[in-house]
């Protein structure tokens, strides 16, 4: 693997900044479209972020003797016409 030169490097910046001044409006709209992307994952990181501290802090606040319980059922594969939930009498 070879390595660029100086000279290589700064003929190869020269072109790129050529290229840049040629195609003004193309450049501008991809730098409008690198600053939205980017501005986007930053604003939905801090909105996950705020996200997280909100109920954090709304748990935080129930205590710690505070307990929550949720009962889920889980259908089981039953032969056809029968029912997934048969009433149960606990």
């Amino acid at each position: 693997m070879a390595l660029m030169t100086l000279a290589q490097a700064r003929e190869d910046f020269f072109a790129a900044m050529e290229t840049l001044r040629s195609s003004k409006v193309r450049s501008a709209l991809t730098v409008l479209g690198i600053v939205i992307g980017v501005s986007s994952v930053i604003s939905m990181a801090a909105i996950i972020q705020g996200l997280n501290k909100f109920v954090q802090d709304r748990v935080e606040a129930l205590g710690s003797r505070t307990t929550l319980s949720r009962d889920f059922r889980l259908a089981r594969i039953l032969p056809a016409g029968r029912k997934a939930f048969a009433p149960q009498v606990f």
